[in-house]
Parts: C-alpha cells; sequence; structure tokens
C-alpha cells in the first residue's frame, strides 16, 4: 500500500504540456536534456496550480500518480499513468508540474552530479596559491558548450555574481557531503 503523505524531498524536473493520443498518454517537457530520472522513476508527484514561472509560488496541491510506462520521443517524454486511459483524463494534467523524490534518483557514475545537489555548495578558488571562498553556487544553467555555476560572492558586503564552467578543467574536486567545491578558479579571470 502506498503512503500517500508529500515526501518532503521533492524535485521539480519537468512539465506537463499536452495529452498525446486518445489513450491518456501525456506529453512531458523535462527542464534538463538528461531524462533518466524521468524513464526511471515511475512513482511521480504532480502539482496543481496557476503559476506561470518554472519555480511556482503558490502553494501547490501534491497528488501522487504511478507511472505505468515512459519512453523518449524527441525533446519529451511520453507517459502512461495508472488510470488515466482517456484523453479529457490527460486534459487535466496539462500544465501540471512533475517532481520525484530526491530518495528515487538513479545513483549518478562516479564525477556525475545532479545540479540539485550542487546548488548551496560553497565554493572555493586560488588567490596567490591560497584557497580562497568565492561564495555559494545558487544555480546551474546551459550555455550551449557546458554547464555553467552561478555563484553568489558576499565578500567585503559586495554582492557579485561570478559564472564558473563546469568542466573538469576548473573543477578539482566536489565534496557533497560537506557541500564544498574546490576549483582553480582565479577572481583575476
Amino acid at each position: 500500500m502506498f503512503d500517500n503523505s508529500v515526501p518532503s524531498d521533492l524535485i521539480e524536473l519537468a512539465k506537463v504540456v499536452s495529452s498525446y493520443g486518445v489513450r491518456g498518454s501525456l506529453k512531458v517537457y523535462p527542464y534538463s536534456d538528461n531524462k533518466e530520472t524521468l524513464l526511471s522513476v515511475f512513482d511521480w508527484w504532480l502539482s496543481f496550480c496557476n503559476c506561470q514561472a518554472k519555480q511556482c509560488q503558490c502553494n501547490p496541491i501534491y497528488k501522487h500518480y504511478e507511472i505505468t510506462s515512459s519512453k523518449n520521443y524527441n525533446n519529451f517524454v511520453i507517459v502512461n499513468i495508472l488510470g488515466i486511459n482517456t484523453r479529457e483524463e490527460s486534459d487535466k494534467l496539462r500544465n501540471s508540474r512533475i517532481y520525484v523524490s530526491r530518495s528515487l534518483f538513479p545513483k549518478p557514475q562516479e564525477d556525475e552530479y545532479y545540479w540539485v545537489d550542487l546548488i548551496g555548495c560553497k565554493l572555493y578558488g586560488i588567490s596567490n596559491c591560497d584557497s580562497i571562498f568565492l561564495g555559494t553556487v545558487t544555480d546551474i544553467f546551459e550555455n550551449g558548450a557546458h554547464p555553467i555555476l552561478r555563484v553568489l560572492n558576499t565578500n567585503e558586503d559586495k554582492h557579485k555574481e561570478i559564472l564558473i564552467p563546469f568542466v573538469k578543467f576548473y573543477i578539482d574536486r566536489i565534496d557533497l557531503l560537506n557541500h564544498e567545491i574546490f576549483t582553480s578558479w582565479s577572481l583575476e579571470y
């Protein structure tokens, strides 16, 4: 039997954009190019509110759904949900946001990280061969070539944003246990 209490570690991964076909399938837009979690986890939570922003600010209502099948379809994922069998039923889920419990994510390979785990990490760089605190990772985004870490530097009562390429050349070590990232990034860049 399923525990219907909402997990405290839900991560927003995608949005339902439309129905797909006449048998209740859904067309889902993932926020990441890596769709592995959406394709491998079958316990989803959908939130319902009228927010238009990716990061919803209202108090959404979450409802659990069991995914019976999912497949990759171009930039989308097509899913079937237990109990949703008609286009009319699936239309009611349009624009809902899809969440998955972080505890259900597949284990990443060595040197692979979920972005959600990097946000909030303290980031250190170098200055005169010494390690210095540069700021806290507040966001990660793609620039086409590679991911970029958005770091908020609050040193010296200044709020300065630093953008650091998330590539092996600059990233020396990531310590998720202590929420720290060590880089060869210099303030002179």
